[in-house]
């Protein structure tokens, strides 16, 4: 092939390559661009009733403290005659007495926010809530969307109820730990931190990346977890082991 030619076929490439790569980008008019399906994201979008409650929250804090205790008590005594008619009556996720549930427990929690020494039983009122509604949902139909809201608005609301009374809370009255159900296991166990865990249990935690904050809050139901592991407990031995996906 002559030189000349050569020279000219290397230039039309040279140019030709560019050229086609910038028509490549031109997207197709007849495939629009996907768009972010954000129908199944949860959102509370209930910035009012936020402020109302740190409204009241502000109020609480200038309540005398015997008057602080009448209004808990009373709260309290008013979320156990739900959760016993949720028992007693079953309760599904559009019953009347979740909504009532759901209001008392976030009217509570600014009352005892602002009397920190209270919130042992404010946390064993949720340990029973999550216990109940855990129960119901047994029935219930978890692939409907207002099914997962209803769960999560219970589940998750009132878990951040418990840490915004945290927030405020001396490190004398947190606890170290909250325990719930001891679901009986048939599998071998063994005792961690004065704790009971079973072969087959999942383990959840929270890292300390960026990456583990976007696993949290990155998804249609925000939370606080960003790792999950599985419990392996040597028959045998009785030796412990984790099995987990580390990101970090």
């Amino acid at each position: 092939m002559p030189r000349p030619f050569r020279r000219k076929l290397f230039l039309t490439v040279l140019i030709g390559i560019p050229i086609l790569y910038a028509i490549l980008l031109i997207p197709s008019q007849s495939s629009p661009p996907p768009l972010a399906d954000n129908a199944g994201s949860f959102v509370w979008n209930q910035d009012e009733y936020w402020s109302h409650l740190e409204s009241n929250f502000i109020y609480a804090r200038g309540m005398d403290a015997k008057a602080r205790n009448r209004v808990i008590d009373s709260n309290l005594a008013e979320i156990a005659a739900i959760l016993d008619s949720c028992e007693n009556r079953g309760a599904g996720p559009a019953s009347p007495l979740l909504d009532n549930l759901e209001t008392s427990v976030f009217e509570s929690a600014p009352i005892v926010a602002a009397q920190p020494d209270r919130l042992s039983d404010f946390v064993r009122m949720q340990s029973r809530l999550r216990s109940v509604i855990k129960r119901q949902s047994q029935n219930w139909d978890v692939n409907d969307a207002e099914t997962r809201d209803r769960l999560y608005r219970l589940l998750y609301g009132s878990r951040i109820a418990v840490e915004e009374i945290i927030l405020q809370a001396g490190d004398d009255s947190v606890p170290a730990m909250i325990l719930a159900d001891d679901e009986p296991s048939a599998t071998p166990s063994a005792v961690i931190l004065g704790v009971t865990i079973h072969s087959g249990d999942i383990l959840v935690s929270r890292g300390g990346a960026p990456t583990s904050a976007l696993i949290a809050r990155g998804n249609d139901y925000p939370g606080n977890f960003s790792h999950a592991a599985l419990v392996y407990v040597d028959e045998q031995t009785g030796e412990v082991s984790i099995i987990e996906s580390h990101i970090e």
